[in-house]
């Protein structure tokens, strides 16, 4: 499968599936936000960017499939310790 091209003005879904976004590298997040939003895309923060638990991990992720709305879902840094 080969999913459309996003478009200026589509939806991009933000998640952290692995490590939790923290103080310490909030101002990383806010940087890609603003360049992403810079290209003329809207963002959609994921709930529990800044949650260890993976259930709620998860629901980031489920809620942002099922969101007709999201076009793409980036997430927010490494995936070494995604479980």
């Amino acid at each position: 499968m080969r999913p459309p091209r996003l478009r200026i003005g589509d939806t991009i879904g933000i998640i952290s599936p692995s490590d939790p976004i923290t103080k310490k590298n909030s101002q990383l997040l806010e940087n890609g936000i603003s360049y992403l939003k810079g290209m003329g895309f809207k963002i959609s923060r994921g709930a529990y960017l800044s949650s260890i638990d993976p259930k709620e991990k998860a629901a980031d992720i489920h809620s942002f499939f099922l969101n007709k709305e999201v076009k793409a879902i980036i997430c927010s840094q490494g995936g070494d310790s995604a479980e």
